[in-house]
C-alpha cells in the first residue's frame, strides 16, 4: 500500500494511505493524549477532541460532521494516551472537494456554548 506524508506549514504532519481497495485513509496525530495530562487537566485531550467536531467559524457542527457523508466517506477521531487522531476514510473516485481532516477542523469554534455541556 503506498502512501505519502507531508509536513504542512504550523509543523502538522498529514500521512494518507492508498489502498487496493477504492479507499482512501487520511489522517493525523496531534500529540496531546491522556499521558500529557496532570491531575488538574485530566480528560483534557478527549474534550478538545470533542470540540472539534462541534463546528469552526466556517463550518457549522453539521457540515463538519456531514463534510465527508454525502461522498460515503467518514470523518473521526479518538484520543489514546499518546495522542489524539483524527481520520477519514473516504472513496478515491471522486474525490470529495471540499473537506480533508485538516480543513474540517480549522478554525475550531471557541464559543461558550460549545464548552457548556
Amino acid at each position: 500500500m503506498a502512501h505519502y506524508t507531508d509536513i504542512l506549514p504550523n509543523g502538522l504532519r498529514l500521512v494518507c494511505e492508498r489502498t487496493a481497495s477504492d479507499v482512501v485513509y487520511c489522517g493525523y496525530v496531534v500529540g496531546a493524549g491522556t499521558r500529557h495530562e496532570d491531575t488538574a487537566d485530566e480528560g483534557m485531550a478527549h474534550f478538545v477532541e470533542h470540540l472539534s467536531f462541534k463546528g469552526t467559524a466556517r463550518r457549522n457542527s453539521a457540515a463538519v460532521n456531514n463534510a465527508l457523508e454525502r461522498y460515503g466517506g467518514d470523518l473521526n477521531a479518538y484520543t489514546n494516551k499518546q495522542g489524539t487522531v483524527y481520520h477519514a476514510t473516504v472513496p478515491s473516485s471522486p474525490a470529495p472537494p471540499t473537506c480533508s481532516p485538516t480543513s474540517c477542523f480549522t478554525a475550531p469554534s471557541r464559543s461558550a456554548k460549545s464548552t457548556r455541556k
